[in-house]
Parts: structure tokens; sequence; C-alpha cells
């Protein structure tokens, strides 16, 4: 199974969101098993049409707190492996999580 977490502090426009998935979707022959996107109320509301289209899950973190999104993203990473997902790809351009996400790979989680 190939999940796909999107941080929509960093992906805000819909156009990114749809660009990540579709790349997941002919990297892998499959749209993602698993799609989560997480940001603020007001990072939410400018993906909130395209994410219903394509069942991407929607995580609403608190505005304002440093690295929100970034620790529920990797929450939700931790959840999902090593019970269900063979890959997770993380669609980010925000380096605030990494330290988390080398933990994960440490622990033997295929990150894209």
């Amino acid at each position: 199974m190939v999940a796909l977490l999107l941080d929509l502090e960093n992906l805000m426009h819909t156009s990114f969101v749809i660009e990540a998935y579709r790349t997941v979707e002919r990297a892998h022959g499959q749209p993602p098993a698993a799609c989560f996107a997480f940001g603020s109320h007001l990072h939410v509301a400018h993906t909130e049409k395209v994410a219903r289209r394509l069942d991407i899950e929607v995580v609403t973190t608190s505005y304002g707190v440093k690295n929100a999104a970034d620790k529920e993203l990797v929450q939700v990473a931790r959840t999902l492996w090593p019970n269900r997902s063979d890959t997770i790809v993380v669609g980010s351009g925000d380096r605030g999580y990494l330290k988390w996400l080398r933990n994960l790979r440490a622990e033997g989680l295929r990150l894209e």
C-alpha cells in the first residue's frame, strides 16, 4: 500500500495537491490507497474541493502553532507504518519535520 501525506502549510495551492497526487499515481500505477492532508483551517480552505474530489482525508491543525501540521503528519506516518503501508510519500517544501522523518527512516520506513 502507498500512502500520500501532504503538508498544506507548504503545498497550499490546489495545483500542488493535484500534482503530488498524480505523481504518486503515475509512479505506482494506481492512486494512493490512503491520502491525508494536514494544515490549519486557513490552509485547508484552499484545498477542500480538490480534497473531496480526490478522496483526501483532511486533518485540520491549530493555527499559529509551530510545526503543528508536521507533528500530525509524522504521527499519522507512524500509525500507517508498519501496519498497512509499504511506502509513504510526503509532499512538503518544509524541512522542519525532517528530524522526525529521519527517525522513521531509521526504523525501516520507506519514504519517498
